[in-house]
């Protein structure tokens, strides 16, 4: 299962922004952290590959993002098993990590 920490940066427009942001709240797949300006990191937890992208041109697509920056991506291994799976503690450190690279970093929007 993919986990993948994600910054997006939101447009300047009040009303798009507020209802993007309602949006990405309510999508289960998707926890949302902080909110620093105009950016918010957000880590996605997927079955697969492709939800991760789907959902990743999801919120691309929703009015009031400007643009998706890929800060992390990671497909966590059972030691038991060998498939794939994501676990608390990386959903965790992943949004840690978007959220001090949010704040080092800086993107434009273009």
């Amino acid at each position: 299962m993919p986990v993948s920490g994600l910054v997006v940066s939101l447009c300047d427009e009040a009303g798009p922004r507020a209802e993007t942001l309602d949006e990405i709240g309510r999508e289960p797949r998707i926890t949302v952290g902080t909110l620093t300006g105009q950016r918010l990191a957000v880590v996605l937890d997927t079955e697969s590959a492709d939800d991760d992208r789907r959902l990743w041109d999801w919120l691309h697509a929703l009015p009031g993002v400007a643009f998706v920056d890929v800060a992390f991506v990671g497909f966590g291994l059972d030691e038991n098993a060998s498939t794939p799976r994501s676990t608390s503690r990386q959903i965790q450190t992943a949004a840690r990590q978007i959220e001090v690279d949010g704040e080092q970093g800086s993107h434009d929007g273009k």
